[in-house]
């Protein structure tokens, strides 16, 4: 444990979310290029590329968001309301959608979205056929919005620690 005050375990958190934005916005972008391969430049696992890119977005944009083991050396985590970007309706919406994706999607296999059965019609008498759903990560979210999110973000929680750390450093004087 140690002896930070509240203001200085908000800065490090703050801090460690800009470097997770800095994370979702690589991420999107290769996400960007991977969508913008002309057909004849795409791999075998083209789309598993993709998927991968904007599941580790998701779940590098929600880490600040959620609990974390920091007690001591950060706020345990930042919400909605520790940010003015949240005022404004979309971003709100869109961080609900991105949180629930990460909570139900990428990092918990929620039966909704990762289900499966037996289908009886089509299995032949010696085996068997299953159909299973496929997530979908992608839907309800425009990369392009994702990407501004995570830059707003990261330039609200880059300027909310600077202040605070020179508050801090005036201190210290």
């Amino acid at each position: 444990m140690t002896d930070l005050t509240d203001d200085e375990l908000l800065a490090n958190r703050l801090h460690r979310v800009t470097k997770d934005m800095d994370e979702v916005i690589g991420f999107l972008d290769a996400f960007s290029e991977f969508v913008a391969l002309p057909e004849d430049k795409r791999l075998s696992y083209h789309s598993e590329l993709m998927l991968a890119a904007y599941s580790a977005a998701i779940v590098s944009y929600s880490r600040g968001f959620l609990k974390s083991h920091s007690v001591g050396y950060a706020a345990r985590r930042l919400t909605t309301e520790d940010l003015n970007i949240f005022r404004q309706q979309w971003a709100k919406e869109l961080h609900d959608l991105v949180i629930e994706k990460r909570d139900t999607m990428v990092a918990h296999a929620d039966w909704e979205h990762h289900n499966t059965r037996l289908d009886k019609e089509d299995s032949p008498s010696n085996g068997s056929v299953r159909v299973s759903s496929i997530p979908q990560v992608f839907a309800g979210i425009q990369h392009h919005q994702f990407r501004e999110l995570a830059a707003a973000v990261l330039s609200e929680a880059k300027n909310r620690y600077f202040d605070i750390d020179r508050k801090l450093v005036s201190k210290k004087g």
